[in-house]
This record gives C-alpha cells, structure tokens and sequence, in this order.
C-alpha cells in the first residue's frame, strides 16, 4: 500500500504475486512508476482512489477469479480527484470465470490511459457515478480542464 507517496520518489520494477488483498494500493500521492507488474490478487490488481495523481508505464496485469485489474475510485466531486495516467498497459483476465469489470472507475475519478490491451474479459470497463466529468474517446483534445475527464 502507498500511502500518499509524493513524485519525488522513484519506483521502477515492482511486483506484486498472489496479495491477499490488492496488488498495488494507491492512497493518494502523485507517485510515477515504471515496469509494474501485479498477479493474481484476491482483490484488485491496481486500486487507485482518494486523489491519486500519478503516472504508469508498462503495467502487466493478470487477474484471477472475479476481481477486477484496475479499480479507480474516486470521492464524488472531492479535490483531489483521483486521475491516474497509464500508458502502456496489458490487463489478462481470467474469462469466463473473472466476472468483474477488468477496469472500474467510479465515484467521481477519471484518468488517461493509453496503449492498453486487455484480454479474456467478459466487460473491459465499467464506468459509474461519473459525477462531473466528460467523456472522450478517439484523439486526444480536451477543451475543460484536469482532472475532469476520463480517456481511454
């Protein structure tokens, strides 16, 4: 669990096997990472909520029965709100027996990912209780401001 973990500090090459609760627990912070790899959590395998504004690159995840590879929650329209920005990204379910969402943004959260592939998923995202937030897909042009927004 990362508990507020500021940008300052460098994290490359972590991994995570078979947690008994999340993979890789954000609590806030604006933490960047690289060479990220979480499997089999009982629990999600990235959760992101209370303001985690960080960055990720080349995240492996693979997720076991029913849970969910990316969970991003939010504090309805709270500051700061939870916007992770991931790039690079591969989600391996666990179909059909992971009946979760691979990806979960909720609560008010957004975020930016791209270049992700995700596979044996019966649903890829689910995105609820938006509050105020737009949602864009295609090429990148945001006319509002961050963090409110989400792009796949």
């Amino acid at each position: 669990k990362l508990n507020a973990v500021g940008s300052g500090t460098v994290i490359e090459y972590l991994e995570s096997a078979y947690s008994q609760l999340d993979g890789i627990n954000f609590n806030g912070g604006t933490v960047n990472m690289k060479h990220v790899a979480a499997y089999f959590a009982a629990n999600s395998g990235l959760k992101m909520y209370n303001g985690y504004q960080g960055s990720m690159q080349y995240v492996l995840v693979m997720v076991s029965f029913g849970n969910t590879g990316l969970d991003i929650k939010g504090d309805a329209d709270e500051q700061p709100r939870t916007h992770p920005d991931i790039r690079s990204a591969t989600f391996l379910g666990n179909w059909p027996w992971n009946l979760e969402p691979m990806m979960s943004v909720s609560s008010g959260a957004g975020g930016s990912l791209q270049n992700v592939i995700i596979q044996n998923a019966e649903t890829t995202l689910r995105h609820d209780h938006c509050y105020a937030e737009e949602h864009i897909q295609g090429k990148q042009r945001i006319p509002f401001a961050f963090p409110d927004y989400f792009f796949f």
